[in-house]
């Protein structure tokens, strides 16, 4: 979907362009330079949501794993801590782990990984 959105403003601002030297209002000089610095936009944006992307897929099957019962070794303030579905309860708004019995602990799935 964000590609086709990119696409679709990567056009609109192509025909804009367009418009303004056909009005004189920039030169073509200056519209090749506009071309090159959204290029170079464009692809920034590209490769942060290619990182973006892969890092949610790692979360989603870190939050799939643990709500089937596996045991993750997460890393809280130096300390390594095992949780699983029995002592904790996934928060899926803040992909994070609260303990379920004095709800103080709280862990995120960033800094946790699965048991092996």
């Amino acid at each position: 979907m964000f590609w086709v959105i990119f696409a679709c403003v990567i056009v609109a601002i192509i025909l804009l362009m367009q418009i303004l030297v056909r009005l004189e209002i920039i030169d073509a000089k200056f519209k090749i330079w506009l071309g090159v610095a959204l290029l170079l936009i464009g692809v920034g944006i590209g490769v942060f949501n290619f990182y973006q992307e892969k890092g949610d897929k790692e979360l989603t099957y870190l939050a799939q794993k643990f709500l089937e019962g596996s045991v993750l070794v997460c890393i809280d303030k130096d300390k390594e801590i095992q949780a699983d579905n029995k002592k904790f309860n996934f928060i899926s708004g803040t992909m994070t782990l609260v303990d379920k019995e004095k709800n103080i602990q709280t862990l995120s799935l960033k800094r946790c990984k699965i048991k092996e």
